[in-house]
Parts: structure tokens; sequence; C-alpha cells
């Protein structure tokens, strides 16, 4: 369930629009997250967690899945 709001947080925040639901496994560079729009969907997760995630952890993981975005929040809200 958790994964299900964060993946639609991150779609709802997409540059790109996507008409399909998006998965664990789906490029993030693929889905066109650049630094800019990282930061965005970043600042809506912890909006709606209500959380904040240390900024050593925020960097934009290049090359990355959006599951490395998921088990970031998890990781934070843990």
């Amino acid at each position: 369930m958790l994964e299900k709001r964060i993946l639609e947080i991150i779609k709802n925040n997409l540059v790109i629009k996507v008409e399909r639901d998006l998965t664990p496994e789906d490029s993030i560079e693929g889905l066109g997250i650049d630094s800019i729009s990282f930061i965005d969907i970043i600042a809506g997760l912890e909006e709606e967690f209500n959380i904040e995630i240390d900024d050593d952890r925020l960097f934009f993981p290049k090359g990355e899945k959006l599951s490395q975005i998921i088990k970031m929040i998890v990781d934070t809200m843990a």
C-alpha cells in the first residue's frame, strides 16, 4: 500500500505524463526525471508522509530505478 502511494506521488510529479501505472523497476531517467524534478518529487513525498529526508541522502540517483526512491522513503519513515 505504501509503495503504491509513493509511486502515485511520483507519477503525479512527473514532467512527462505517463498513462500507465509505474513500477519499482521503472528507470528514473527513463521517466524523464532530472535533478530538478527529483527535488520536486522528494518535496511532495516529504509533505505527503510528514517526513524530512536528510540532505546527505538527497543525491540524484542517475541510472537507478524507482525502487531506490521507495527504499529512501521507507527507511526515513522507520
